[in-house]
Protein backbone atom coordinates (compact mmCIF):
# COMPACT_ATOMS: atom_id res chain seq x y z
CA UNK A 1 0.00 0.00 0.00
CA UNK A 2 2.78 2.45 0.94
CA UNK A 3 4.81 1.45 -2.13
CA UNK A 4 1.73 1.83 -4.31
CA UNK A 5 1.17 5.34 -2.97
CA UNK A 6 4.77 6.24 -3.81
CA UNK A 7 4.43 4.94 -7.36
CA UNK A 8 1.57 7.36 -7.93
CA UNK A 9 3.12 10.21 -5.96
CA UNK A 10 6.86 10.45 -6.66
CA UNK A 11 7.09 13.75 -4.80
CA UNK A 12 7.23 11.78 -1.54
CA UNK A 13 10.89 11.13 -2.39
CA UNK A 14 11.70 14.61 -1.10
CA UNK A 15 10.24 13.68 2.29
CA UNK A 16 12.92 11.06 2.87
CA UNK A 17 15.04 13.26 5.24
CA UNK A 18 11.92 14.12 7.24
CA UNK A 19 10.98 10.43 7.38
CA UNK A 20 14.42 9.59 8.74
CA UNK A 21 14.10 12.23 11.45
CA UNK A 22 10.68 10.90 12.43
CA UNK A 23 11.99 7.33 12.68
CA UNK A 24 14.95 8.41 14.81
CA UNK A 25 12.60 10.49 16.98
CA UNK A 26 10.30 7.52 17.53
CA UNK A 27 13.18 5.29 18.62
CA UNK A 28 14.42 8.00 20.97
CA UNK A 29 10.91 8.57 22.33
CA UNK A 30 10.59 4.89 23.26
CA UNK A 31 14.24 4.77 24.40
CA UNK A 32 15.10 2.13 21.82
CA UNK A 33 18.30 3.72 20.47
CA UNK A 34 20.25 0.55 21.26
CA UNK A 35 17.69 -1.77 19.68
CA UNK A 36 19.63 -4.18 17.48
CA UNK A 37 16.66 -4.90 15.22
CA UNK A 38 16.84 -8.32 13.59
CA UNK A 39 20.02 -9.17 15.51
CA UNK A 40 18.12 -8.68 18.78
CA UNK A 41 15.39 -11.07 17.65
CA UNK A 42 17.94 -13.71 16.63
CA UNK A 43 19.88 -13.24 19.86
CA UNK A 44 16.68 -13.73 21.85
CA UNK A 45 16.52 -17.29 20.51
CA UNK A 46 20.18 -18.23 20.65
CA UNK A 47 20.67 -16.52 24.03
CA UNK A 48 18.54 -14.88 26.70
CA UNK A 49 18.48 -11.38 25.24
CA UNK A 50 15.11 -9.70 25.72
CA UNK A 51 12.89 -8.38 22.91
CA UNK A 52 11.20 -5.17 24.02
CA UNK A 53 7.47 -4.65 23.55
CA UNK A 54 8.13 -1.49 21.52
CA UNK A 55 9.99 -3.43 18.80
CA UNK A 56 6.82 -4.44 16.92
CA UNK A 57 5.14 -1.01 16.60
CA UNK A 58 8.45 0.74 15.92
CA UNK A 59 9.51 -1.55 13.08
CA UNK A 60 5.99 -1.42 11.62
CA UNK A 61 5.92 2.38 11.60
CA UNK A 62 9.52 2.60 10.35
CA UNK A 63 8.87 0.23 7.46
CA UNK A 64 5.70 2.06 6.39
CA UNK A 65 7.46 5.43 6.47
CA UNK A 66 10.48 4.05 4.60
CA UNK A 67 8.43 2.53 1.78
CA UNK A 68 6.23 5.62 1.63
CA UNK A 69 9.24 7.74 0.63
CA UNK A 70 10.85 5.01 -1.54
CA UNK A 71 13.77 4.40 0.84
CA UNK A 72 16.09 1.56 -0.12
CA UNK A 73 14.88 -0.95 2.47
CA UNK A 74 13.51 -4.45 2.25
CA UNK A 75 10.75 -6.27 4.07
CA UNK A 76 12.55 -9.40 5.22
CA UNK A 77 14.10 -7.88 8.33
CA UNK A 78 10.87 -6.07 9.16
CA UNK A 79 8.92 -9.32 8.92
CA UNK A 80 11.33 -11.12 11.24
CA UNK A 81 11.34 -8.29 13.78
CA UNK A 82 7.57 -7.84 13.75
CA UNK A 83 6.80 -11.56 13.93
CA UNK A 84 9.48 -12.26 16.53
CA UNK A 85 8.31 -9.39 18.72
CA UNK A 86 4.67 -10.48 18.55
CA UNK A 87 5.67 -14.08 19.31
CA UNK A 88 7.65 -12.89 22.31
CA UNK A 89 4.68 -10.86 23.59
CA UNK A 90 2.32 -13.83 23.21
CA UNK A 91 4.85 -16.05 24.99
CA UNK A 92 4.92 -13.63 27.92
CA UNK A 93 1.12 -13.42 28.07
CA UNK A 94 0.88 -17.22 28.14
CA UNK A 95 3.71 -17.33 30.72
CA UNK A 96 5.78 -19.80 28.76
CA UNK A 97 9.16 -20.93 30.00
CA UNK A 98 12.37 -19.84 28.25
CA UNK A 99 12.46 -22.80 25.85
CA UNK A 100 8.83 -22.49 24.76
CA UNK A 101 9.06 -18.71 24.52
CA UNK A 102 11.93 -19.06 22.05
CA UNK A 103 9.78 -21.40 19.98
CA UNK A 104 6.98 -18.81 20.14
CA UNK A 105 9.39 -16.19 18.77
CA UNK A 106 10.33 -18.50 15.90
CA UNK A 107 6.65 -19.22 15.20
CA UNK A 108 5.97 -15.50 15.01
CA UNK A 109 8.84 -15.06 12.58
CA UNK A 110 7.54 -17.88 10.37
CA UNK A 111 3.95 -16.63 10.39
CA UNK A 112 4.82 -13.04 9.52
CA UNK A 113 7.33 -14.07 6.84
CA UNK A 114 4.81 -16.44 5.23
CA UNK A 115 2.00 -13.87 5.38
CA UNK A 116 4.18 -11.28 3.69
CA UNK A 117 5.77 -13.39 0.94
CA UNK A 118 3.24 -16.21 0.57
CA UNK A 119 5.85 -18.95 1.00
CA UNK A 120 4.81 -20.93 4.11
CA UNK A 121 7.12 -23.91 3.61
CA UNK A 122 10.19 -21.73 3.04
CA UNK A 123 9.20 -19.46 5.93
CA UNK A 124 8.85 -22.37 8.34
CA UNK A 125 12.29 -23.73 7.49
CA UNK A 126 13.91 -20.30 7.23
CA UNK A 127 13.21 -19.35 10.84
CA UNK A 128 14.92 -22.58 11.95
CA UNK A 129 18.01 -22.02 9.83
CA UNK A 130 18.57 -18.31 10.30
CA UNK A 131 19.16 -18.58 14.05
CA UNK A 132 22.57 -20.19 13.97
CA UNK A 133 24.70 -21.61 11.17
CA UNK A 134 24.85 -25.39 11.26
CA UNK A 135 22.19 -25.74 13.97
CA UNK A 136 18.56 -26.73 13.45
CA UNK A 137 15.95 -26.38 16.21
CA UNK A 138 13.94 -29.45 15.26
CA UNK A 139 11.63 -29.04 18.27
CA UNK A 140 10.21 -25.93 16.59
CA UNK A 141 9.75 -27.48 13.13
CA UNK A 142 6.09 -28.49 13.42
CA UNK A 143 4.95 -25.35 15.32
CA UNK A 144 6.75 -23.10 12.83
CA UNK A 145 5.23 -24.86 9.82
CA UNK A 146 1.74 -24.65 11.34
CA UNK A 147 2.26 -20.96 12.08
CA UNK A 148 3.56 -20.30 8.58
CA UNK A 149 0.62 -21.96 6.83
CA UNK A 150 -1.89 -20.28 9.14
CA UNK A 151 -0.26 -16.88 8.58
CA UNK A 152 -0.25 -17.34 4.80
CA UNK A 153 -3.88 -18.52 4.88
CA UNK A 154 -5.06 -15.54 6.92
CA UNK A 155 -3.20 -13.13 4.64
CA UNK A 156 -4.84 -14.72 1.60
CA UNK A 157 -8.31 -14.49 3.13
CA UNK A 158 -7.73 -10.81 3.86
CA UNK A 159 -6.84 -10.22 0.22
CA UNK A 160 -3.13 -9.65 0.81
CA UNK A 161 -1.63 -11.36 -2.20
CA UNK A 162 2.15 -11.94 -2.25
CA UNK A 163 4.49 -10.63 -4.91
CA UNK A 164 4.42 -12.54 -8.19
CA UNK A 165 7.34 -12.48 -10.61
CA UNK A 166 7.37 -13.91 -14.12
CA UNK A 167 10.55 -15.85 -14.82
CA UNK A 168 10.08 -15.88 -18.58
CA UNK A 169 11.91 -18.23 -20.92
CA UNK A 170 13.94 -20.87 -19.07
CA UNK A 171 16.73 -22.46 -21.15
CA UNK A 172 16.76 -26.21 -21.50
CA UNK A 173 18.99 -27.94 -18.98
CA UNK A 174 20.94 -30.61 -20.87
CA UNK A 175 24.25 -32.40 -20.30
CA UNK A 176 26.19 -29.46 -21.70
CA UNK A 177 24.52 -27.07 -19.27
CA UNK A 178 25.09 -29.47 -16.39
CA UNK A 179 28.78 -29.78 -17.23
CA UNK A 180 29.14 -26.02 -17.57
CA UNK A 181 27.47 -25.54 -14.17
CA UNK A 182 29.87 -28.03 -12.57
CA UNK A 183 32.92 -26.37 -14.11
CA UNK A 184 31.69 -22.93 -13.09
CA UNK A 185 31.03 -24.15 -9.54
CA UNK A 186 34.51 -25.63 -9.25
CA UNK A 187 36.05 -22.44 -10.62
CA UNK A 188 34.14 -20.22 -8.17
CA UNK A 189 35.07 -22.51 -5.29
CA UNK A 190 38.74 -22.36 -6.31
CA UNK A 191 38.65 -18.57 -6.51
CA UNK A 192 37.09 -18.45 -3.06
CA UNK A 193 39.76 -20.73 -1.60
CA UNK A 194 42.57 -18.71 -3.17
CA UNK A 195 41.02 -15.47 -1.91
CA UNK A 196 40.73 -16.82 1.64
CA UNK A 197 44.34 -18.01 1.61
CA UNK A 198 45.58 -14.64 0.32
CA UNK A 199 43.57 -12.72 2.91
CA UNK A 200 44.81 -14.97 5.69
CA UNK A 201 48.48 -14.65 4.69
CA UNK A 202 48.29 -10.91 4.06
CA UNK A 203 46.55 -10.37 7.39
CA UNK A 204 49.21 -12.39 9.19
CA UNK A 205 51.96 -10.48 7.34
CA UNK A 206 50.61 -7.02 8.22
CA UNK A 207 49.90 -8.10 11.77
CA UNK A 208 53.50 -9.17 12.31
CA UNK A 209 54.85 -6.09 10.50
CA UNK A 210 52.88 -3.59 12.55
CA UNK A 211 53.47 -5.56 15.71
CA UNK A 212 57.23 -5.31 15.30
CA UNK A 213 57.00 -1.63 14.38
CA UNK A 214 54.86 -0.71 17.38
CA UNK A 215 56.99 -2.78 19.75
CA UNK A 216 60.12 -0.98 18.43
CA UNK A 217 58.49 2.42 18.92
CA UNK A 218 57.45 1.43 22.43
CA UNK A 219 60.97 0.32 23.34
CA UNK A 220 62.40 3.57 21.96
CA UNK A 221 59.93 5.73 23.89
CA UNK A 222 60.53 3.77 27.07
CA UNK A 223 64.31 4.20 26.77
CA UNK A 224 63.88 7.96 26.38
CA UNK A 225 61.53 8.26 29.34
CA UNK A 226 63.45 5.95 31.62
Amino acid sequence: MASGFWRNNHWTLFLMPLSGLVIVGLYKLFREEKNGGTNTVLAAISSNEEITVATAPLIFASTILSHLVSASVGREGAALQLGGSLGNIIGKIMRLDEKDKKIAVMCGMSACFAALFGTPLAAGIFSLEVISIGIMYYAALVPCLFSAFIGAGIAKELGLHPEHFEIGLVPEFDLGGAGLSIVLGIFCAGVGVVLCICLHRSGHFFKEKFKNRWSGCWRGARSLLC
